[in-house]
């Protein structure tokens, strides 16, 4: 008697799958899509919040072989980020914001105080030809 090979778990989880009617197989695509998202973007923050982490330590190498990452982000998306960074996280952000917007409105300030220095009979520095 010849015995039959045993089917990989992999065959027999395709097996299910095709006996499904056709609406199941699409829900479970979907769902299985869906969790290789969450998975690839738990495994992405993972990667960023360890990376964070060396840069505080002083453990991060920077260098040429390092990819370009570009990231778009709207200001929704940011300010859901910002909200969910713990207290002392977010205080600190807090102060450095508030700095950075001050030191913008006083040179936003002082902008209008150097127009004047546009005009030639306000430039000590003029010489006139001939002197």
């Amino acid at each position: 008697m010849m015995s039959q090979a045993m089917p990989s778990r992999f065959q027999q989880a395709i097996d299910v799958v095709e006996a499904l009617p056709p609406e199941d197989q699409e829900t479970l695509i979907e769902l299985i899509r869906r969790r290789l998202i969450e998975r690839r973007k738990e495994d992405i923050a993972r990667n960023a919040a360890e990376t964070l982490q060396a840069v505080r330590e002083g453990r991060a190498q920077y260098g040429m072989d390092m990819p370009q990452v570009d990231v778009t982000l709207t200001l929704e998306e940011i300010q859901t980020l910002v909200f969910r960074l713990p207290p002392l996280e977010f205080a600190w952000l807090a102060d450095r914001m508030r700095e950075r917007a001050e030191t913008f409105e006083m040179m936003r300030l002082a902008e209008t105080g150097f127009a004047e220095w546009n005009e030639p009979g306000e430039n000590i520095y003029y010489r006139r030809p001939g002197y």
